[in-house]
């Protein structure tokens, strides 16, 4: 007597005639999700780099600042205290920036729905290290 041949675990199974596979069918709306998620993850990150970016140049700066002052190689006077208070403000924004975005992840927003929001900020973190640096270069050369 012969035993019968089991199919081996790594074999495909037969497809049975006549019987629907939620895999042949177009794209279900999980898959479709699956495609889009790498999209988002890779903005969301994107967004959240901009801003640590942003916060990390503009305290960068304010450092180089306090060091020179405390070298003596600048003054520090009205232009130099604007310019700090600037850049601060910069470095705030871009911290609150990093918070709103995950706030609004964790109540299950996606980042495309905050991207314009996002945006807006990150231009004013970057236009007040612009205003932050031409003042600075102004008040200590130009107008001395």
């Amino acid at each position: 007597m012969t035993e019968p041949q089991q199919a081996a675990p790594d074999s495909p199974q037969p497809i049975l005639q006549g019987s629907v596979s939620a895999e042949c069918d177009a794209p279900t709306q999980a898959q479709h999700m699956d495609q889009q998620r790498p999209n988002e993850t890779l903005a969301t990150e994107l967004h959240f780099e901009l801003l640590k970016q942003y916060a990390w140049l503009s305290s960068a700066i304010c450092g180089g600042l306090v060091l020179l002052i405390q070298t003596k190689l600048i003054e520090a006077g009205k232009d130099v205290y604007i310019a700090l208070a600037i850049f601060g403000l910069s470095v705030l924004s871009s911290i609150l920036g990093q918070d709103y975005m995950v706030d609004s992840l964790l109540k299950g927003k996606n980042v495309f729905q905050v991207a314009k929001q996002l945006a807006r900020i990150r231009f004013f973190s970057v236009f007040a290290i612009g205003i932050g640096s031409g003042y600075l270069v102004a008040g200590l050369f130009l107008f001395t």
